[in-house]
């Protein structure tokens, strides 16, 4: 067993499913965890637990991984990390969405650095929200060092897992976001990179340069999904429709809690899941087998 499987094992506490799936290097836990529905729901979290802190300390008792969206929506800053290193044990992993701006989402200037805001350029700056597309490719390439600077105490404390790059719908296959993605991959060499691709044609064959290595794909009514294949990891979500009734399962809350998605770590694959209740049976059950690069149930 190496280093990183025994630390896994170490995160998981709670649920015997969910360390035995450590112990094996697959992660099991919530997205978002401080999400305020999976505090009101109640199935979650101690009613006594009223702060960050403590919500924070509970969940990484029970689950060796979470998803941070926030930062999606706003920088993070490296206080931010600190305390989520501090508050979590050995083991424990935080998969981090990217901020919105590298992602080719609409990012208003408020939510910049300061400094980032000020050089904007006269014409980006009166607009409500900005795009990377239209600013200064080096102001870009800051945006994105200061991103991962503010996650240094995670990965010095072992707990980042990877970033989550989340693709809009208009971002179609072209050169331009190849070049983009390989850029990013530049960049980031040293943290693993997956990419959720919500444009369809992503799916298509042949969509990607010759010089990617093939990665399978699987499109479906339900999610989209794929990979950065130029990354040893595999990133999946799927978003099937909420339960008909409120339910709730020991890996994770639905109906009354909100729809809230599993993530499955493992080192080859990250897959996400909003039918939390699907996968918690699926695991339990003896017809979950890994075929190639998923697993089918």
């Amino acid at each position: 067993m190496t280093p990183a499987v025994r630390r896994a094992g170490q995160a998981a506490a709670d649920d015997p499913v969910i360390q035995r799936l450590a112990a094996a290097g697959i992660y099991v836990g919530i997205t978002s965890w401080a999400q305020l529905a999976l505090v009101e729901c109640g199935a979650i979290y101690p009613p006594t637990f009223k702060t960050a802190e403590q919500r924070l300390r509970f969940y990484a008792s029970r689950y060796p991984i979470t998803e941070v969206d926030s930062t999606f929506y706003y920088p993070p800053t490296a206080r931010g990390a600190t305390a989520w290193a501090a508050r979590t044990p050995p083991g424990f992993i935080f998969d981090v969405k990217a901020f919105r701006l590298l992602t080719h989402h609409p990012t208003p200037p408020s939510d910049l650095w300061p400094d980032l805001r000020e050089a904007l350029p006269a014409a980006a700056a009166s607009k409500p929200t900005v795009y990377a597309r239209d600013l200064p490719s080096d102001l870009v390439a800051e945006a994105l060092r200061r991103f991962i600077a503010a996650l240094e105490p995670l990965r010095a404390r072992r707990r980042l897992g990877l970033v989550l790059f989340q693709l809009p719908r208009y971002v179609y296959p072209s050169t331009a976001s190849f070049r983009y993605l390989e850029w990013v991959v530049e960049q980031l060499r040293d943290v693993r990179v997956a990419v959720e691709f919500r444009q369809r044609r992503w799916m298509d064959a042949n969509t990607a340069p010759p010089h990617w290595s093939s990665s399978a794909v699987t499109p479906s009514p339900t999610y989209t999904s794929t990979s950065l294949r130029t990354s040893p990891v595999r990133y999946r979500r799927s978003r099937p429709p909420p339960p008909t009734s409120p339910r709730s399962v020991s890996t994770g809350a639905t109906g009354s809690c909100g729809r809230r998605a599993m993530l499955a770590h493992g080192s080859a694959m990250h897959m996400t899941t909003a039918s939390t209740n699907w996968l918690s049976g699926c695991l339990r059950s003896a017809h979950c087998t890994p075929v190639e690069d998923r697993y089918t149930c």
